[in-house]
């Protein structure tokens, strides 16, 4: 809920004109992903605190966003818990 994840957000949003990166939709429940996500940000740049998390050029990163709705989201390997398995992989 910080000012500044909603301005990556809010970026996002208008950068990508709230359509969906994979399925073109329109209108429909949409989120926006980060493609790297949160916890490989934090294993890869060793963040632990959230001082650290606010100075991360990745996580602010607009190239590391996108658009997705909520079925696209869903299928993504990054989703939700499927983040975790991807990271027990980097270990």
């Amino acid at each position: 809920n910080s000012k500044r994840y909603k301005k990556w957000v809010k970026a996002i949003r208008i950068r990508d004109e709230d359509i969906c990166k994979e399925c073109c939709g329109v209108g429909l429940k949409i989120e926006v992903d980060h493609i790297k996500p949160f916890c490989i940000v934090f294993r890869e740049e060793n963040i632990k605190t959230m001082e650290e998390a606010k100075n991360s050029a990745t996580l602010w990163n607009i190239e590391n966003g996108r658009v997705l709705c909520l079925e696209c989201h869903r299928k993504t390997n990054t989703y939700g818990e499927k983040a975790k398995i991807l990271l027990a992989k980097l270990k």
